[in-house]
């Protein structure tokens, strides 16, 4: 592999900053630049060590990034449903309930003394029958999905490429173009209503 070729897998990426509307703050999107209109979304990611959304890494709780308009169906379908919540906090009630009958049968009930605490808390460490994702995945084999929420916040325009600077400066001439000549005929026409008044 050339050195040229090397470097180019490690250039940096451009930051694509844009300012939305919605909250007057500027977010970078750090992600090669395609010619397509972009979208700022909140996102709750709940997996420990974050994921990657839209080739950007998240980390867990809630952020504001944005995405390319193109990529939103991929990440609506890793985020979590009604249905995937019931199911999680049904997995949890199941794992407390196999938990408790392991306490009891190993320690017996609880008689409020310091002894059974101790001896409680070292069956809660030896219990390995279940946990809430193993319930879970009985339901739902490929896990919770790792967002928790997603909100669409903001349409935003595509970052700047050389296509469309080009396409953006030939619009602001052609826009220059208009408002030049639109003054131009106001001030003939102007000038010809003046010189019809001194001819009267």
């Amino acid at each position: 592999m050339s050195s040229s070729n090397f470097g180019s897998l490690y250039a940096r990426l451009p930051d694509n900053p844009i300012t939305a509307k919605s909250d007057g703050k500027t977010y970078k999107h750090s992600v090669p630049t395609r010619d397509e209109a972009r979208v700022l979304i909140e996102v709750e990611v709940t997996p420990t060590n974050g994921i990657v959304i839209g080739g950007q890494h998240v980390r867990q709780g809630t952020h504001r990034l944005v995405v390319y308009e193109t990529e939103l169906s991929d990440i609506e379908a890793r985020v979590a449903t009604d249905e995937h919540k019931r199911a999680w906090s049904e997995a949890i009630k199941t794992f407390n309930r196999a938990l408790d009958r392991f306490v009891i049968s190993s320690v017996g009930k609880d008689d409020g003394s310091e002894a059974y605490r101790l001896r409680k808390e070292q069956a809660i460490k030896m219990f390995g029958e279940t946990t809430p994702s193993l319930e879970f995945s009985r339901n739902f084999p490929g896990g919770m999905p790792p967002i928790a929420r997603l909100t669409k916040v903001e349409q935003l325009k595509a970052p700047e490429t050389e296509t469309n600077r080009d396409a953006t400066r030939l619009e602001g001439l052609v826009t220059k173009l208009a408002e030049t000549l639109g003054k131009a005929m106001a001030a003939s026409q102007q000038s010809s209503g003046a010189r019809a008044n001194q001819a009267r």
